[in-house]
């Protein structure tokens, strides 16, 4: 979380660039494992029991893709909508070979730290969410549930 905070601090505009995940991949991931940490992946992976949407040799043109979609986050109104929709985007693409989910909460939490709410747990309990959006792209229950930990009522 420290490393959330350090890019979220300061008055800037910020932009993602394919460099900067590729980059936070390698500072988070590197305490479990230093080699292929920041590389894309170059296997075929399944994501569960499901082979993966896309092939290793179209990542850096789905991820160039995500970026620019994700540059445009903050003209959205409902971030958790967002962060929910980003998470599965970027799932879909796993573009590394271990520690995609690590990122994709990663990416959550930035989006949420960003616009000025807290950092939440994605836990085991939103596993059936999760999922639901995996297997029907809809992230509007993943998204509630991330609003209910911002809210709690």
């Amino acid at each position: 979380m420290a490393k959330i905070q350090e890019l979220t601090d300061g008055n800037f505009h910020w932009i993602c660039y394919v460099k900067t995940i590729k980059r936070l991949h390698e500072e988070v991931y590197s305490r479990v494992q230093e080699d292929a940490t920041g590389v894309y992946r170059e296997i075929d992976i399944y994501v569960g029991t499901k082979p993966g949407d896309v092939l290793p040799e179209d990542i850096e043109e789905r991820m160039a893709e995500f970026v620019v979609w994700l540059n445009e986050w903050e003209k959205k109104e409902d971030i958790t909508l967002v962060a929910a929709e980003a998470h599965l985007k970027l799932a879909r693409i796993h573009p590394f070979e271990d520690g995609n989910g690590r990122m994709c909460r990663l990416l959550v939490n930035f989006l949420l730290v960003r616009n000025g709410l807290h950092a939440v747990e994605l836990d085991e309990k939103f596993r059936d969410d999760y999922n639901g959006m995996f297997d029907n792209g809809d992230f509007a229950n993943y998204a509630s549930q991330i609003a209910s930990l911002i809210n709690p009522e």
